[in-house]
């Protein structure tokens, strides 16, 4: 028996299925216990919408923890690599205006002193590159 790679295109989010492919999408549609699970949703759709942000909020920085650490990084890319994964929530538009992973007093900390040596690495850069256009002048 062989395994079936099957694309996020026919998983259905609200009731957690995947379909093998559109019929199958069109199957589950129709069917009884999707009509009961829209019905839920189209009750109270600010429930499922928060908790798919949460969600989507929880694994994204899950990703970049793991993978970036305290490293910047394109939205664009992170959000191509967190796709690849079959269960992934797919979403258009958030409300954050940022995806930062650390702010605890010690992440900060640390980031604060990155910047200062990133800085002092410019400064003796910049004195050294000033001695050598002395010499030759």
């Amino acid at each position: 028996m062989t395994k079936v790679e099957f694309t996020s295109r026919f998983y259905c989010h609200s009731s957690e299925r995947q379909g093998r492919d559109e019929n199958g999408c069109n199957c589950h549609i129709i069917s009884a216990s999707y009509q009961c699970q829209a019905l839920l949703v189209t009750a109270n759709p600010g429930r499922y919408f928060y908790n798919f942000l949460d969600e989507f909020k929880k694994e994204i920085r899950n990703l970049l923890s793991r993978r970036h650490g305290t490293k910047r990084v394109f939205a664009s890319k992170m959000y191509q690599k967190y796709i690849a994964h079959k269960e992934h929530i797919h979403v258009n538009a958030t409300r954050w205006n940022s995806l930062s992973v650390d702010n605890n007093p010690k992440a900060l900390a640390r980031q604060a002193f990155l910047q200062k040596m990133d800085r002092t690495e410019k400064d003796d850069e910049e004195r050294d590159l000033q001695m050598l256009r002395e010499q030759f002048e």
